[in-house]
C-alpha cells in the first residue's frame, strides 16, 4: 500500500515528520512509503491509500477517515493550502481511493510521537486491508 508522507523542508515544524521515514520503511517493509509535495506531481493511488500529516488544533495523533471533517483554517503555509485544495479537488471529480489520513500535532515534535504513529500505521493498515 501506498503511504505518502507530507512534509516541507522549508518549514521547520513540518520537516521533522520527514526524519521518521526511514523507521517507518524499516518497520514496514512490505509497503511503499513515498514523501510528497502536493505542488509537484501528487501521486495518488487507485486503490487504498494512508497520508501522514502534520496538523494544527490537535494534542495527539488523531485519524480521519475523509476531509470532512477537518476544519478550513487560515493556511500556515501553501503547502497547507495546496494538499486540502488537491485533495478537495480529487474528491470531487471522484479520484480519491478509499484512504486514512494520519495527522501528529503540528506544534510537537514528530519523534515525541514516533511510536504511537507506528501503532497508528499498523492500526489504519490492518482497517484498510479488511
Amino acid at each position: 500500500m501506498l503511504i505518502s508522507i507530507f512534509g516541507s523542508e522549508v518549514y521547520k515544524k513540518d520537516m521533522d515528520l520527514l526524519a521518521l521515514v526511514p523507521k517507518l520503511r524499516k518497520l514496514f517493509p512490505r509497503h511503499k512509503f513515498i514523501i510528497q509535495d502536493p505542488t509537484e506531481d501528487l501521486r495518488i493511488p487507485e486503490n487504498k491509500w494512508i497520508i501522514v500529516d502534520k496538523a494544527e488544533g490537535i494534542d495527539k495523533i488523531t485519524v480521519f477517515e475523509n476531509l470532512n471533517n477537518f476544519v478550513s483554517t487560515r493556511s500556515l503555509t501553501v503547502h497547507d493550502y495546496d494538499l486540502y485544495m488537491e485533495l478537495k479537488l480529487q474528491e470531487k471529480i471522484r479520484k480519491l481511493p478509499k484512504m486514512r489520513i494520519i495527522t501528529v500535532p503540528l506544534q510537537q515534535k514528530a519523534e515525541k510521537f514516533e511510536k504511537k504513529l507506528a501503532e497508528a500505521v499498523r492500526s489504519e493498515l490492518a482497517c484498510l486491508d479488511r
